[in-house]
């Protein structure tokens, strides 16, 4: 069965819980390539979505948050150098991690399954633990960060609502966080007052 990125999402999103729906994406010509990672990530609370290309990929994660994006080369116009690039220079899919999925390494990458600057490379015939392990590490990884992301974000509230005046420092005297209300009293815009001494 094939899914498309748009109807699965809107369908998903009428029935979330509390909870991000965490998204999976993939790129491949292979239709048994998509039922045996959906079978092997089932377990993990993500859902995959199909794509017929990198630039539609590019598209999906310039409108969703996803844990990875896997892609097939076995088919594909760009090599995984050019398609991490143009990843690369978008805001929303710069953080988007990429797992590639070939019948060899690059001549450059050597023995390592990893490149930091374009992502991380998994040989064909796909062997079902460490393809989950590895989306299992991507998932944790967007879990933790989402977390960080609110936590700051309920601090920031908090320390906003106070009547106090608040100031964060670091290690180099600079003002890392004022609240309005210690602006307010040095007659600053908080604006004014991040970064400088």
């Amino acid at each position: 069965m094939k899914y498309r990125f748009s109807h699965a999402v809107r369908m998903k999103n009428a029935y979330m819980s509390d909870k991000q729906l965490l998204k999976i994406l993939l790129a491949s010509p292979d239709p048994k390539c998509f039922s045996f990672i959906e079978k092997t990530i089932s377990g993990l609370g993500a859902s995959l979505f199909k794509v017929e290309s990198i630039e539609e990929g590019l598209e999906c994660c310039q409108k969703a948050e996803f844990a990875a994006f896997i892609v097939d080369l076995e088919k594909s116009k760009q090599d995984s150098f050019e398609i991490s690039s143009v990843f690369q220079k978008n805001e929303r899919s710069k953080f988007v991690p990429l797992i590639f999925l070939t019948d060899s390494l690059p001549p450059d990458l050597g023995e390592n399954y990893f490149h930091e600057e374009v992502g991380t490379y998994l040989l064909k015939p796909l062997n079902s633990r460490i393809l989950k392990s590895a989306v299992a590490l991507f998932i944790g990884l967007l879990k933790k960060g989402n977390a960080l992301m609110s936590l700051s974000r309920q601090n920031e509230l908090i320390l906003n609502s106070c009547e106090e005046g608040i100031f964060g420092l670091d290690v180099y005297g600079n003002h890392t966080f004022v609240n309005p209300s210690a602006a307010r009293m040095l007659g600053y815009e908080v604006s004014e007052l991040i970064g400088k001494r």
